[in-house]
């Protein structure tokens, strides 16, 4: 069962990522764009972060759908999945992406439901 509406879309995801992204075995990406899938984005997003939350960031990616038609700017965070799971719910975001040992996992926000979308690897495309 899809836990949320866009469900099926964020499954397709790929990510650009600057040059200097230095790729971590254990990190989360949260979109501060399109709240709850509605059109829109969070104004200043960090700074609704904690100091700890702030000092964890990694840097910027941009999740697109395959055909770069949509995209959306994400931050990068060295947490805990649960940690990166409460700052998806504090940017009203209806699921999270989580990279672990290499596998690009898709975890919803609000039930925890997660699937593994394969190697995480497989969906970079450097800026």
């Amino acid at each position: 069962m899809k836990p949320c509406e866009n469900w099926e879309l964020y499954k397709q995801t790929v990510f650009k990522y600057p040059e200097d992204f230095v790729l971590s075995k254990k990190f989360g990406l949260v979109s501060h764009e399109n709240p709850l899938g509605k059109d829109g984005h969070i104004d200043e997003p960090t700074e609704k972060l904690s100091k700890n939350q702030r000092a964890k960031i990694l840097g910027h990616l941009v999740g697109c759908s395959p055909d770069f038609q949509h995209q959306e700017h994400s931050i990068a965070f060295s947490l805990s999945k649960e940690d990166v799971i409460q700052i998806g719910v504090l940017w009203s975001q209806d699921a999270i992406f989580y990279i672990q040992n290499g596998k690009l996992l898709l975890v919803h926000c609000e039930s925890y439901q997660e699937e593994c979308l394969g190697e995480f690897t497989d969906r970079l495309i450097r800026n």
